[in-house]
């Protein structure tokens, strides 16, 4: 695999070659991109301000991530190996947040990350900040569905699940099913796997000997 540098006076690109339709907009200083992922196209990745860091690691789908990611000042990007993407995703962070992404998620079309709320909101009584940029953590092996929000302050356990529509936002542990608006957890104990259930013939119930398990996922929720 070809990788190629840009070193520029305030900002360094470490990439693969050959990407497709990827455009950098960088509008600050020492901003570094690192690029391992040589499926990445049709993606727009903007430094808005100083010091922040993205990686997008390598992937092994057939439909990698591709979408946008904005960051702020002092913000840091992780896209872990082998997450895939059904449409485009927007990841968007301020004031020193992170979007962390663990290892084989699967992510659906329409799916927003928001560590910021792009405007300040304050208290007129006190003028305390109401809305202070935070951290998002997703554990590896999350499938999150259609059409949902992640929030800033979220984090999501490993092997979890989150359904149609959702908008999340606070702790969530692992192995569960996280649905609603405001999410909340509906059920525990729960494990996924990738292959579509319209490739195969239906079965009125699965034994233990039918399932294809990735095994290290198959956990039980831990409070």
């Amino acid at each position: 695999m070809e990788v190629f540098v840009i070193k520029k006076k305030n900002f360094e690109v470490v990439s693969v070659s050959g990407l497709k339709n990827v455009r950098v907009d960088c509008r600050g200083k020492n901003n570094k991109l690192i690029i391992e992922n040589k499926y990445l196209h049709d993606t727009v990745i903007r430094f808005i301000g100083d010091n922040n860091v993205c990686v997008v690691q390598s992937c092994n789908h057939s439909k990698p991530f591709y979408g946008e990611i904005q960051m702020g000042y002092d913000c840091e990007v992780s896209i872990g190996r082998n997450v895939s993407v059904q449409g485009r995703t927007f990841i968007t962070t301020a004031e020193a947040s992170k979007v962390i992404i663990g290892e084989d998620c699967m992510l659906s079309c329409e799916i927003q990350f928001r560590a910021e709320d792009s405007h300040a909101i304050y208290d007129v009584v006190t003028g305390e900040r109401l809305n202070l940029s935070q951290d998002i953590l997703i554990g590896d092996h999350v499938w999150v569905g259609y059409r949902s929000t992640i929030l800033q302050g979220t984090s999501i356990g490993s092997g979890s699940v989150v359904g149609f529509g959702s908008i999340v936002k606070g702790n969530f542990p692992n192995n569960t099913i996280v649905a609603g608006a405001p999410a909340r957890v509906i059920k525990k104990n729960i494990a996924w796997e990738r292959p579509h259930i319209s490739y195969s013939e239906p079965k009125i119930k699965l034994r233990d000997t039918d399932i294809k398990k990735t095994e290290k996922y198959w956990q039980k929720t831990i409070e």
